[in-house]
């Protein structure tokens, strides 16, 4: 299943596929750059298209990023949060979050999953080898920096 029908059939996504960058906040677009812009395959708005009604206060994850390489399309999960110790907590239960909705309604997208990121916004306060780095990275979420290049 390519990652357009796969947006489209899970609930609560079914409107929110948009081609290329376009379903990312203009200010989170300019955090990510692409080696070939035509690689990509859409992008979705998790925390718009789901934080309703029941979920309206719920830790969403931010936005799932498609691109193809090799005919294989897969899907770069990206979060942009600050990087502080309260932040990780904030971001540790982000992914929680995400990690409990592909196992359920976002089963199809779980599938073509390559990459868990977080993209740093605002002042960063601890290192990239702080223990609160190292909780990130032990549950399988990368810190890209203030910028994610996607090769």
């Amino acid at each position: 299943m390519k990652f357009r029908e796969a947006v489209e059939a899970t609930s609560g996504l079914s409107e929110a596929y948009e081609a290329g960058l376009k379903a990312l906040a203009a200010v989170d677009r300019s955090r990510i750059t692409v080696a070939n812009e035509g690689s990509l395959c859409g992008s979705v708005n998790l925390d718009t298209a789901l934080r309703r009604g029941a979920r309206a206060h719920e830790h969403v994850w931010d936005y799932g990023v498609c691109h193809a390489t090799d005919g294989y399309q897969g899907i770069h999960w990206i979060e942009v949060h600050p990087a502080s110790d309260h932040g990780v907590t904030d971001l540790l239960d982000k992914f929680a979050w995400l990690t409990q909705w592909l196992a359920s309604d976002g089963s199809r997208l779980r599938r073509m999953t390559v990459a868990f990121i977080w993209i740093s916004s605002g002042k960063t306060t601890f290192t990239k080898t702080s223990s609160s780095a190292r909780r990130l990275a032990q549950k399988g979420v990368r810190s890209a920096g203030r910028h994610y290049h996607i090769k």
